[in-house]
């Protein structure tokens, strides 16, 4: 059965957000140069410049190498640079997100259950993962993607209008 048809294509939404790792990358340029500029006696100090330095570069990399984006009814997805998947919305058949909420634990340190997993009739999976995306962002896509997700037809596993809503993360 193919679902109903969305009549207006949402406006083309971008994730992840620029900005934070602009903000990243300038937060650990400011602790390189606290490193260099803290006087030799202040090892904690040293010490605790290289480790925000070395997990600020690793949340760089993380939020830069995914990219997904709304082209009129295409969902397209970039991850690690490497060739894009593509999602034809109209087309959806399945969406299955998380069966439970985040714990504060996991969401605050591993961030493993930040995904939504969609599929088409063409048997496409695209697995959109939301880390590092602020949550402006993340509810804009998620809003985008509501009309097409809820529609007549497609079969949703877990909770699948909690993570629409935006309460799973």
């Amino acid at each position: 059965m193919t679902p109903a048809p969305v009549t207006s294509p949402p406006a083309g939404v971008v994730l992840p957000n620029l900005r934070l790792a602009l903000f990243e990358t300038a937060f650990a340029v400011a602790l390189v140069t606290v490193y260099f500029l803290a006087p030799a006696s202040q090892t904690a100090l040293h010490r605790v410049a290289i480790v925000g330095t070395a997990g600020l570069f690793f949340g760089i990399v993380l939020t830069s190498t995914y990219r997904y984006e709304i082209r009129g009814a295409q969902l397209v997805a970039t991850e690690m640079h490497r060739t894009r998947q593509t999602v034809d919305l109209t087309r959806l058949a399945s969406v299955t997100a998380p069966d439970r909420r985040e714990p504060f634990w996991s969401r605050a340190l591993l961030g493993r259950l930040r995904w939504l997993e969609l599929r088409d009739e063409q048997s496409h999976v695209l697995r959109l993962n939301f880390y590092g995306a602020t949550g402006g962002r993340r509810q804009r896509l998620l809003a985008a993607l509501e009309p097409y997700v809820m529609a007549e037809g497609v079969s949703r596993t877990g909770l699948v209008a909690e993570a629409l809503s935006g309460e799973l993360w």
